[in-house]
């Protein structure tokens, strides 16, 4: 089946997968798609390629500082202020302060609804991360990894059959 994003998109939404469309570079748009234990990354350039990249959750019984030194070595930032804050959004501003300046190394995106933490995905090569804040001062983070292979359009009918409603 060829995919175009109109396509995507609709298929996506008629089976309630919750999805948010991006553009990283000039030259395509990048489809973002949550579902249990994965997240997946659909680029659709401009020349008509399609790229799909698969993360699993890494789902190791690390705490909130165990990860959070994780991501500091990987992004070489410091995290004195997250750890020692306690209110939450005290963490979490300390992270944005963070993040942005390696902007230039990852793709980053805020999302909250309703009562909901405030959510922060942050995306480096390989690796997606959703990190929670809560009000309470509380962090919950989850990895996904990467197996390192980029699929073609041909495995979207069978990732969406495997996830619909």
């Amino acid at each position: 089946m060829d995919y175009s994003l109109y396509k995507l998109l609709e298929e996506l939404s008629q089976h309630h997968l919750y999805f948010t469309v991006a553009s990283q570079e000039s030259d395509s748009i990048v489809v973002g798609v949550d579902v249990p234990g994965q997240h997946w990354k659909i680029e659709f350039f401009a020349s008509g390629k399609i790229k799909t990249e698969i993360f699993k959750s890494n789902e190791d019984s690390f705490g909130e500082e165990e990860k959070l030194i994780d991501l500091q070595k990987i992004l070489n930032i410091n995290i004195d202020g997250i750890l020692k804050s306690q209110v939450g959004f005290e963490k979490l501003f300390a992270m944005l302060n963070q993040l942005h300046l390696v902007k230039k190394n990852i793709s980053m995106a805020m999302h909250r609804e309703g009562d909901c933490p405030v959510m922060v995905k942050v995306e480096i090569p390989g690796q997606y991360w959703e990190i929670e804040f809560f009000e309470s001062g509380e962090v919950q983070i989850e990895v996904f990894i990467s197996d390192g292979k980029i699929y073609d359009q041909e495995i979207l009918p069978e990732l969406i059959k495997e996830f619909a409603d």
